[in-house]
């Protein structure tokens, strides 16, 4: 699994190189800010998606 600082790159990259526009770059590092938060929610509260 990529670390975020890679998956940062590659998506800078790949829009650098033109096979992203700039939209979507922004739209995919959102998205990928926002898994972040939501896994580290997870995380950080595990009582909250353990079934018992």
């Amino acid at each position: 699994m990529l670390k975020l600082p890679k998956r940062k790159f590659r998506l800078d990259f790949a829009r650098d190189c033109g096979y992203l526009s700039m939209e979507t770059s922004n739209r995919l590092r959102s998205d990928y800010k926002e898994v972040g938060r939501m896994l580290g929610h997870m995380i950080n509260h595990p009582e909250k998606f353990v079934q018992r």
